[in-house]
């Protein structure tokens, strides 16, 4: 259930231009739309998605990032850093959860790494390596997360977990998902339970701890909504079909107050 699907070479290859266009401040979708004629589409609909998720909620919600709460990292809260931040800054990644900006001196490192890291650029770990160099420690783990959420794109799980794992609590809920995914409830469950107070992943993470203490069936329909929101739709939809007769409204709730878009492939 959990293999991991890698993106064909030619679909990698029709990333770039999007991403090029994202960065540059361009309509991620219709970029990726003219740049797929004529190729495979069945990366199309996760990467649509994602690319709707943030034109929906990241730039509003990462305006509001450090008015909302200090800085917090993978050591708990602490005081925000009085540091300049890149207030130009444009995704070159889609993020389902909203991160603050990077800083003015990391910002064109972190671009160069992330657009490397979708295209499967040989080089992009030395633009992390100076990216991670321009940035205080204490924001590191934001970038972290960045690099998990862009990890997303290319379905390389372990590099979202481990990144995750270094990042801020949307990182480790990312982590989390991927432990479920591979069926490592028992490494989920820490991860979930020490971000459940998060005011941005806290209410998904309880949502899932919610799912996961309903026994076999909560189990399982948290791994498939897991998997469909880390991108792998194709699956989760084959698995899900299975396990929605046997969730009851509760359950199914949950599932689609994580991920709206599982319930169309549950139901025949």
């Amino acid at each position: 259930m959990t293999e991991e699907i890698p993106i064909d070479p030619t679909t990698r290859d029709a990333l770039r231009e999007p991403i090029e266009s994202w960065a540059a401040g361009g309509d991620f979708d219709a970029a990726w739309t003219k740049a797929r004629a004529g190729r495979p589409t069945r990366w199309v609909a996760p990467l649509a998605l994602a690319a709707t998720a943030l034109l929906v909620l990241g730039i509003p919600a990462r305006q509001a990032w450090e008015a909302r709460r200090p800085h917090v990292h993978a050591g708990g809260a602490v005081a925000a850093p009085s540091i300049e931040r890149a207030a130009d800054w444009t995704e070159p990644v889609p993020l389902r959860y909203p991160s603050p900006p990077p800083t003015i001196a990391a910002a064109p490192h972190l671009r160069d790494a992330l657009r490397g890291l979708v295209a499967g650029s040989a080089t992009w770990p030395g633009d992390w390596r100076q990216a991670l160099e321009a940035t205080p420690e204490p924001l590191r783990p934001e970038l972290y997360d960045r690099q998990s959420q862009a990890a997303i794109l290319v379905r390389d799980f372990d590099r979202i977990r481990e990144a995750g794992k270094r990042g801020t609590p949307v990182g480790h809920l990312l982590a989390a998902e991927v432990h479920l995914v591979d069926l490592e409830t028992d490494a989920a469950l820490p991860l979930f339970r020490s971000v459940k107070d998060d005011p941005i992943v806290g209410p998904d993470a309880a949502r899932y701890l919610a799912m996961l203490d309903q026994g076999r069936v909560g189990e399982g329909l948290s791994e498939v909504t897991a998997l469909f929101l880390l991108g792998d739709e194709r699956t989760a939809c084959d698995h899900v079909a299975e396990i929605w007769p046997e969730a009851d409204d509760r359950l199914r709730s949950l599932a689609t107050e994580l991920s709206p878009g599982l319930a169309r492939c549950a139901v025949p």
